[in-house]
């Protein structure tokens, strides 16, 4: 067998011999050829070469020997030997359009443009009907990423051939990149008219529904897709994509594993693959995963922006920040991108407020972009709007639902957009509260602006900023005519687009405003309310009260984690002998990380058998944790928010140190609001000796423990009723 022969052959590839004939010229190898053909139809390609090497012996230039030779080459992608006969081909047959097709074909797979649409436009001006001369052209024009050029091919070649399956396959692809997303099913449907069992069409299709937010359908497609064909990676790399937007990370890993297996140089399945790991705290091979995408694909930037945030959950902020910078660099336009970097610089020790907003203003710059201009101001405000990623697990949805328990359904109407397929206990309250919860994942920011226009929402209510599955661009058009961020994003937007920032003087101080591009506007209270959580544990004694060793902790993503608070953490187990401290969270699972953390504390001479990790896990185990712990420690400059009203629930005092900045202020504003200001420290000094006072004081301790949840029910934290008034009259207001 001839060594081409042994590689892979292009199995979604347009079998060129469709409509050909052998020419009955009297040629002596004329019903040897009809049997070849038959061969190289049903695929028995070494029986097909065989012949046809035998002709060309005896006939160097015979024509239909030399051109189905060749096609086999094609098939297999072995584009220089397929040229080299081309060439010989059309030179000794110049009128014979198939063979230039063909030519073109071949050149283009060595990457020669101009050379292959010459090839193709002499086979259009021998016989302009010819539809697969179309098609080729249509395919070197998608190669160049010239979408609407290789839309009107493909449009020829079908029109010229209404059974050229593969043509409206390639169609829907083109429009999917240009995000034509309908008219790409559309596309799809067509080609699985034709062919009911072309698979890359069922591919291409679940990507379009995936697109269109038709998430569960998406998934069905590519599983048919799969089940078609178990050998095509592709699909089972888009499944995985699914199952992320569907909140499903084990699933998705093991798809993407399936998809690595079958192609190991598929980048976007190692990219998907790393974010799977990550969201399960799984760093060490999260890492590994990117690294291999960017090893595939050295301009990859979803794999550098994966890279980015496997680094930020590694608590490498520095590293975290250079990696986003160098993915929105590397390709202008990727919101994501410079979205965390945005993220990052609020986590890094030393960057200002000031450093956070010029991020900020940066991405407007890139993406603040828009045909929509603002509109008239509501007399009153009728429909209100929140816009955020995923209900379950997260500080916005449950800050959504503290507000939404109190909402009078008669003075307004609540529209609920989310950026997350997934479901859980809060989704399902809130969908019963609110007039409408509408799913956005996939949609473009156009069409979810046509959505909330046609909703006819008043007041636009951001909860997610530069956070992750946040949509800004959807407040870039101007969605609705009073447009505000409110907690989740916890800083500026950069847009001159937003109507104001909710927020109260412990979180924005009056000297602190040019570091926002909104307008503040200052609520009479904490813009913030606690609900009695679902799922919680009985209050337990102090640890060390219960004769265990005196325990601090801090339950805050890894991310807030940097060598500064560990410094200070450190300086107050020295002055706490036998203290131990408890980190919990997600990232915790990854065995570089613990012994990250390990080899920080070491340095600053703290044993590894003080140090205690726990993992992130149900929400029941969440709360049991606090009764492990005396103390929390809130770190810096990200300051903690759900960790530390989860804690004081719990009966845990927190101490944390006032950092610039909203992110930096959250800890301050929630103890402020609790009456628990005199916890909240503006140095390191401070923080480290209030810490120290506190863990000498056993009969506080045992009384902030009885007493904390009832200070957090009666404060203004505990009263959903007056928040929703103030946020009411905000809104009226302005």
């Amino acid at each position: 067998m001839n060594r081409f022969l042994r590689k892979t052959a292009d199995r979604a590839a347009r079998d060129l011999t469709r409509g050909f004939e052998i020419t009955q010229d009297g040629s002596p190898w004329a019903s040897q050829l009809f049997v070849a053909l038959d061969h190289h139809r049903e695929r028995r390609h070494h029986m097909a070469e065989q012949v046809y090497q035998q002709v060309l012996v005896s006939d160097p230039d015979h024509r239909d020997a030399l051109y189905l030779y060749a096609l086999l080459k094609l098939l297999y992608q072995d584009f220089s030997v397929a040229t080299d006969m081309l060439r010989r081909l059309t030179m000794a047959h110049p009128g014979f359009a198939r063979g230039w097709a063909s030519y073109g074909a071949a050149l283009s797979g060595l990457g020669h443009s101009e050379e292959s649409i010459i090839a193709f436009q002499r086979a259009l001006e021998i016989e302009p009907t010819y539809a697969d001369a179309h098609y080729n052209l249509g395919q070197l024009h998608k190669q160049l990423k010239e979408w609407d050029n290789a839309v009107l091919c493909y449009r020829r070649a079908a029109g010229y051939d209404p059974t050229h399956a593969q043509a409206y396959n390639e169609m829907s692809e083109c429009y999917y990149e240009l995000g034509d997303y309908e008219d790409a099913m559309s596309a799809c449907h067509s080609a699985l008219l034709i062919d009911k069992h072309l698979v890359p069409a069922y591919n291409n299709l679940g990507r379009a529904l995936a697109a269109l937010g038709q998430t569960k359908n998406a998934e069905e497609t590519f599983r048919t897709a799969i089940k078609l064909n178990p050998g095509f990676a592709d699909a089972y790399s888009n499944l995985g994509k699914t199952f992320l937007a569907l909140g499903r990370p084990a699933q998705a890993l093991e798809a993407c594993i399936q998809a690595t297996q079958l192609n190991d140089d598929l980048a976007v399945a190692h990219c998907t693959r790393g974010e799977s790991l990550r969201q399960l705290g799984r760093l060490d091979e999260a890492m590994q995963s990117c690294q291999r995408a960017i090893h595939v694909d050295p301009e990859s930037v979803d794999a550098m922006n994966g890279l980015g945030l496997v680094y930020l959950d590694s608590s490498l902020i520095q590293e975290a920040v250079n990696a986003f910078r160098k993915a929105n660099d590397t390709r202008k336009g990727h919101r994501e991108a410079a979205s965390n970097v945005v993220e990052g610089l609020k986590c890094l020790t030393g960057a200002t407020p000031a450093e956070v907003k010029e991020a900020a203003e940066n991405w407007a710059k890139q993406f603040a972009f828009s045909e929509f201009g603002p509109m008239a101001k509501p007399v009153g405000v009728q429909r209100v709007g929140f816009l955020l990623g995923n209900l379950e697990h997260s500080r916005e949805g449950v800050v959504l639902d503290a507000l939404l328990s109190a909402w009078d359904r008669s003075i307004c109407e609540v529209f609920v957009y989310v950026n997350h397929a997934g479901d859980g206990p809060i989704s399902q309250r809130i969908s019963r509260v609110a007039t409408e919860v509408r799913h956005i994942v996939g949609f473009d920011d156009v069409t979810v602006t046509a959505i909330i226009q046609g909703d006819r929402i008043d007041a636009l209510v951001d909860m997610q900023g530069h956070s992750e599955s946040g949509r800004l661009g959807v407040f870039v058009n101007h969605a609705a005519p009073i447009q505000l961020s409110w907690w989740g994003g916890m800083g500026t937007s950069g847009l001159g687009s937003m109507s104001g920032i909710l927020a109260d003087r412990n979180l924005i101080p009056e000297c602190e405003i040019d570091a926002y591009t909104e307008q503040v506007w200052y609520l009479p209270r904490l813009p913030l309310a606690y609900l009695r959580p679902e799922a919680e544990a009985p209050l337990g004694p102090p640890p060390s009260q219960a004769g265990e060793a005196f325990t601090f902790g801090c339950f805050t993503s890894a991310k807030k984690i940097n060598k500064q608070v560990v410094a200070a953490w450190s300086e107050i187990l020295r002055q706490v002998p036998g203290s131990r401290l408890v980190l919990k969270n997600r990232s915790l699972a990854s065995g570089s990380l613990r012994r990250q953390y390990l080899g920080w504390f070491r340095n600053e001479n703290i044993d590894a058998d003080r140090i205690v990790f726990l993992q992130t896990q149900n929400p029941q185990a969440h709360f049991a944790a606090f009764n492990q712990i005396d103390i929390a420690l809130d770190p810096f400059p990200c300051a903690g928010a759900q960790t530390t009203l989860d804690g004081l629930w719990m009966g845990v005092p927190t101490v944390t140190l006032v950092s610039p900045g909203f992110h930096g202020r959250t800890g301050h504003a929630i103890l402020s609001a609790i009456g628990r200001g005199e916890w909240a420290v503006p140095t390191i000094d401070q923080y480290v000796d209030l810490a120290i006072k506190m863990a000498k004081s056993p009969d506080d301790l045992v009384k902030w423990r009885r007493s904390l949840r009832d200070e957090v029910v009666l404060s203004e934290v505990g009263d959903a009723k007056s928040l929703f008034q103030v946020f009411i009259a905000a809104l009226n207001a302005h």
